[in-house]
């Protein structure tokens, strides 16, 4: 009885120890990067996944080549960096010795035996030092008596700053109708409800727009909020935000 309890239990353990091994040496070969686009300010990750190399009973280093193409289709390729791994991947790899510029790289790997079967491209973009961003604040306003009503101009400054180049961008501001007093200059054009613009703007530059916005009174309850502002617009795409909603007014504010 004691060795017919014992022979189950070694079969077992034979079983796990072969099915690890198998499930060792089905890991596929493969190289890839972390993100297939960087900036020209980050470093690439290259990962690779291999089984672990045996040399008979025993554990053995994989050996990995990476080679990079002169320039793209020239299919000239030459030596960028030589690594070695004593376990199974994945594996990951950052190059740090220099950083590379903007433009398209080819590479091509060789893992363990064999020749350089696996390959990636890797694209390597001017990315901005800014992030895009438009806001608003309050700055003053303005009192006059017209037809019954106190009359007020309130002044905002609208400020945009894109986060790349735009050659001749459209901007548009919409106003509620006829609340545009005053504060944009002869290159606008519009109703005074709807102001755009075509203009070349810079990554990372801050533009601003100072306007004075009143309610029409001969529209509605001198008492009721009117929006005198809703939007503004960058080829088509709003700019609106939930720090900048509706501008409302009233003739007696």
């Amino acid at each position: 009885m004691t060795a017919c309890s014992v022979e189950p239990i070694d079969s077992t353990e034979n079983l796990l120890t072969a099915d690890a091994q198998n499930q060792v040496q089905e890991v596929e070969k493969s190289m890839n990067f972390l993100a297939s686009e960087i900036c020209d300010d980050e470093t690439p990750v290259f990962v690779f996944n291999f089984p672990q190399n045996q040399n008979g009973h025993h554990n053995a280093d994989t050996k990995i080549k990476i080679q990079i193409e002169t320039f793209p289709g020239s299919g000239n390729w030459e030596s960028f960096e030589d690594l070695t791994y004593t376990g199974a991947g994945p594996e990951e790899y950052t190059y740090n010795d220099e950083m590379l510029e903007v433009g398209t790289y080819s590479f091509r790997v060789k893992i363990g035996k064999g020749g350089f079967e696996y390959a990636a491209t890797l694209n390597v973009v001017e990315c901005p030092d800014c992030e895009e961003s438009f806001s608003y604040k309050w700055s003053n306003y303005a009192y006059t008596y017209n037809g019954g009503y106190n009359y007020y101009t309130h002044f905002y400054t609208f400020s945009y700053t894109p986060a790349v180049d735009m050659v001749d961008a459209s901007l548009v501001f919409i106003f509620g109708q006829y609340n545009l007093d005053s504060g944009l200059d002869s290159s606008w054009s519009g109703d005074n409800e709807t102001m755009q613009k075509t203009m070349s703007l810079e990554a990372c530059t801050t533009y601003e727009w100072t306007v004075g916005l009143a309610k029409d009174c001969s529209i509605g309850s001198a008492w009721s909020l009117s929006p005198v502002w809703t939007d503004f617009k960058v080829n088509g795409d709003s700019k609106k935000n939930s720090a900048t909603p509706n501008i409302d007014a009233r003739c007696l504010d």
